[in-house]
């Protein structure tokens, strides 16, 4: 393996030749292409031409680098910190060439290179558009450290950590109150109002110690949990209308279009609401009674925006329980019957520590405090029977046992996920507990002080 100072040194001689070279060799770098690779210059409004093996070394230098320290592995995103990597090249680009010393080059990039890294981490406040409640009375609440803020409460927001009121909110407000915005609207204006429709909400993320790409990817992390915490609190199929405007969901139109032979051409459509609405006080009774509950999977949700995982209490617990809230939301919303089972079967699967079957029928035996042989379903299906059943769609669909295209699993998926929400639900709650206590943070020891199972009758 070549040490780091030669990579650079292969960077440094490629770029250099290859940007005082003649341009003919830049463009066979990559055939079809209208251009060679480059780096930014120093100033970063210009570039240097470099080769492919340049960038390969570059890449390779910051790969080395983070691997070989947990806070930047952490902290910085992998592409930011390849992008770092050649840009540092380029600023320092004359001066490593005049040197011509591969050790003083080393020291003099690897400084500058670390500098160019944390500088850039900072404290930022994220915001996420969300679809939640429409219409509802409901205070502005927290699930841990994402606050979600009505459309007007999150303009208050913005004002009150600027420290002065912006140009552009009373336009914001205005379209949100019914005015047409036109090509005279300042285009912050329009820009916010396309951001933020009025029905929607917003997640505020505040994370510090990361830098741009990564803050914002842990931000949509935790806010991504903390919608899934929120799924836990409604039945399906409307736990399924919860979430990000950036994340993927059903379209709101569908338009149809068939003919029948003899017969003109038929328009039919059907419409997708995002959101939860319903009776005055719906929203009020889903937040309100659950804090307590908001509160302890807040605690849990911290660990994904922490520079430091062991200032949460529990760590690898607590990363296990945000593991199986994705496996779980992506459960609530497939839109195939089968590919929700095979996610939910996942989620319960991470939860007991990948002890399958088994791990799964003990752990959530403890945490109901139910026995094996409880009838779990109205038609006697025991829940030793259930998670048997869920864990054989999970196995047989995946290896193909299963061609589960033309299966009909509507009932199941539906038991599927009222049980694996009601697992999460008593998982947290429990584990919340454990760690308050200092519990250990390990899986078996978890499950161990758990409630023993209750003896079948």
């Amino acid at each position: 393996m070549p040490k780091l100072k030669d990579l650079l040194d292969e960077a440094l001689r490629e770029t250099w030749s290859m940007h005082h070279g003649p341009i003919e060799a830049w463009h066979r770098e990559t055939p079809g292409a209208p251009f060679g690779p480059s780096i930014a210059a120093g100033d970063e409004r210009g570039s240097y031409q470099t080769s492919t093996k340049a960038m390969s070394a570059l890449a390779e230098i910051a790969d080395r680098i983070m691997a070989n320290d947990a806070s930047l592995r952490r902290t910085v995103a992998v592409d930011t910190a390849r992008r770092e990597a050649a840009t540092t090249l380029g600023e320092l680009l004359n001066q490593l060439a005049a040197a011509n010393d591969p050790d003083a080059n080393w020291t003099a990039f690897k400084a500058r290179y670390l500098e160019r890294l944390n500088r850039g981490r900072s404290r930022i406040t994220h915001y996420f558009p969300v679809w939640l409640f429409i219409r509802q009375q409901v205070s502005d609440f927290d699930v841990g450290p994402v606050a979600f803020r009505s459309p007007t409460s999150w303009i208050d927001e913005v004002e009150r950590r600027r420290g002065q009121r912006s140009t552009w909110m009373d336009g914001v407000l205005a379209i949100w109150n019914g005015a047409k915005a036109d090509r005279d609207t300042p285009v912050e204006v329009r820009s916010v109002a396309r951001s933020v429709h009025p029905d929607q909400w917003v997640a505020c993320v505040t994370i510090e110690g990361f830098e741009g790409a990564e803050s914002y990817r842990r931000s949509l992390v935790a806010t991504r949990a903390a919608l899934n915490v929120l799924r836990l609190l409604v039945a399906s199929p409307e736990n399924a209308r919860i979430h990000a405007a950036a994340d993927h969901g059903p379209p709101g139109i569908v338009d149809r279009l068939n003919q029948r032979d003899g017969f003109d051409l038929s328009h039919g459509g059907s419409l997708h609401r995002s959101g939860l609405s319903g009776a005055p006080g719906m929203a009020a009774n889903i937040i309100g009674p659950h804090a307590a509950f908001l509160e302890a999977a807040g605690r849990r949700i911290r660990l994904t925006l922490s520079v430091d995982p062991a200032a949460v209490a529990c760590p690898t617990l607590s990363d296990r329980l945000l593991n199986a809230l994705h496996w779980y939301g992506r459960g609530c919303t497939e839109d195939a019957d089968f590919e929700a089972l095979v996610d939910l079967a996942i989620a319960l699967d991470v939860l007991s520590g990948a002890k399958e079957e088994p791990g799964i029928l003990e752990l959530s035996a403890r945490l109901m405090r139910i026995p094996r042989s409880h009838r779990l379903i109205s038609d006697g299906t025991t829940l030793k029977q259930f998670v048997g059943h869920l864990y054989g769609y999970r196995s047989k669909i995946a290896h193909g046992s299963i061609l589960a295209l033309d299966e009909h699993l509507r009932s199941e998926r539906g038991q599927a996920e009222a049980f694996t929400a009601a697992v999460l639900v008593r998982y947290i709650e429990a584990l919340d507990a454990h760690a308050s206590s200092g519990g250990s943070d390990d899986r078996d020891g978890f499950r161990d002080a758990l409630p023993h199972i209750p003896p079948d009758p």
